[in-house]
């Protein structure tokens, strides 16, 4: 049996959802970085910048430049949403070699 892991993207929406208020980007890594190791600021703004697309969250963004986030969940209009993902092992990734032209 292959172990699952939760999505960033599914795990940062269920928190603006649960939290129904404003976040910062810092207050969403120190909540979500008691359930799984990696929460940085990369994976967190990835998340976001996609669900924004899909009109799934917006921010407010004040005159000093922080972005307070929050839950538009009722405007998603993604087609698909990934819950959970298989892990790779290490190098099972194809690499393609590099053409010399």
């Amino acid at each position: 049996m292959k172990r699952k892991e939760p999505t960033w993207t599914s795990l940062v929406m269920e928190l603006l959802e649960r939290q129904d208020d404003f976040m910062t980007v810092e207050m969403i890594i120190e909540s979500l970085g008691g359930q799984l190791t990696g929460a940085n600021r990369n994976r967190i703004y990835a998340a976001l910048f996609h669900l924004r697309k899909h009109r799934a969250v917006d921010c407010v963004v004040e005159p000093d430049g922080k972005a307070w986030w929050y839950s538009t969940s009722k405007e998603d209009d993604r087609i698909r949403t990934v819950l959970e993902r298989v892990l790779e092992p290490p190098g099972n990734r194809k690499r393609r070699k590099k053409v010399k032209l």
